[in-house]
């Protein structure tokens, strides 16, 4: 089997968000209501390829999917391992998408399953990973949404098939957790930053403007320190809240690098995103809420707010010490 086919025929109609001067974008998105962004975003869905997805289906491969219907399209799709020519052993849930900058610039994939572990430490190793970022909660109201794919203490270390994973740093900074783990395979070492924004809700929006600008730009500067490498986001299922950062951090490099006469569409980024993996940006509200946050941006640079912080930094004051190491799960 081979991935790829023809693209689908998705019309010559376009969503009706339109693209917008930057220096109007306040203006236009005051004028519009919650019918516009329903309205909007359902002619979006009707404009989304559907790629074949054959792989995700072999029998072998069904249980590697966290959910019946949401899969990895076969024409973008990462293998694990790369050089694996056998399609019942080189699947994960995960696509690659294009960024601002590269493409294959982020990978999107699922929540890792306790049968998805190995796979997903190797897709980390393999593509050399700096960044992960952990949008989901392991729990959420009552049903296990991630597996947890790390040690849990400081100090500790575990094994994902010929990867050993030790985590030698958590901590708290504003509204996201740090946790940063060191990886050994034979005798060469790497390290890899993972994280996580507690208390987004699934299929919803309930995050302010201000925190998801604060804390992708503080994520940006460390993904920048590794340009070429994929930066790995996920939620649950890997589309809606992975969805939402990926054209939120596509959209703050945008903004930093364009004019205020030069326009902006975030229907048109959306739609590029679901060519890669399909339903990206799961709901209207978080459809919304692109745009609402892409405003704030904009209004920071009107006002000559600078696009980024200043540096990397991580909070040493509330670092577990040694004592504390062995009784403080992360």
């Amino acid at each position: 089997m081979t991935d790829g086919g023809a693209k689908p025929k998705v019309g010559r109609r376009k969503a009706e968000t339109p693209s917008v001067k930057m220096r109007d974008f306040k203006n236009w998105i005051a004028k519009v209501a919650d019918p516009f962004w329903k309205k909007t975003f359902e002619e979006l869905q009707s404009l989304s390829p559907d790629y074949p997805h054959d792989v995700s289906q072999m029998p072998h491969n069904v249980k590697k999917n966290r959910y019946n219907k949401i899969y990895a399209f076969d024409r973008t799709r990462v293998k694990t391992p790369m050089n694996e020519r056998d399609d019942t052993k080189n699947y994960i849930n995960a696509n690659y998408i294009d960024g601002f900058n590269h493409k294959h610039e982020y990978i999107a994939t699922q929540g890792p399953l306790k049968n998805t572990l190995n796979d997903f430490w190797r897709m980390v190793w393999e593509h050399d990973s700096k960044v992960i970022v952990m949008l989901s909660g392991i729990q959420e109201k009552q049903k296990q949404k991630v597996f947890r794919y790390w040690p849990r203490y400081v100090g500790d270390t575990m094994e994902y098939g010929k990867i050993a994973v030790k985590m030698t740093y958590a901590g708290q900074v504003n509204k996201y957790i740090t946790r940063i783990f060191t990886m050994k395979k034979g005798q060469e070492e790497r390290q890899v930053h993972v994280y996580f924004m507690p208390g987004w809700e699934e299929f919803d929006a309930n995050m302010s403007t201000e925190t998801l600008i604060d804390v992708i730009k503080k994520i940006r500067i460390q993904i920048n320190t590794s340009p070429q490498a994929p930066v790995i986001v996920h939620c649950s299922s890997g589309l809606g809240r992975t969805g939402t950062f990926i054209a939120l951090d596509y959209l703050q490099q945008w903004v930093k690098t364009h004019g205020l006469d030069d326009e902006v569409s975030v229907s048109g980024f959306v739609l590029q995103m679901r060519h890669d993996r399909g339903g990206m940006v799961q709901t209207w509200l978080q459809y919304r809420l692109v745009h609402w946050t892409l405003n704030k941006m904009i209004q920071k640079k009107i006002a000559g707010e600078p696009a980024t912080a200043d540096h990397v930094y991580r909070d040493t004051s509330i670092e577990p010490d040694q004592e504390d190491i062995k009784r403080k799960s992360y």
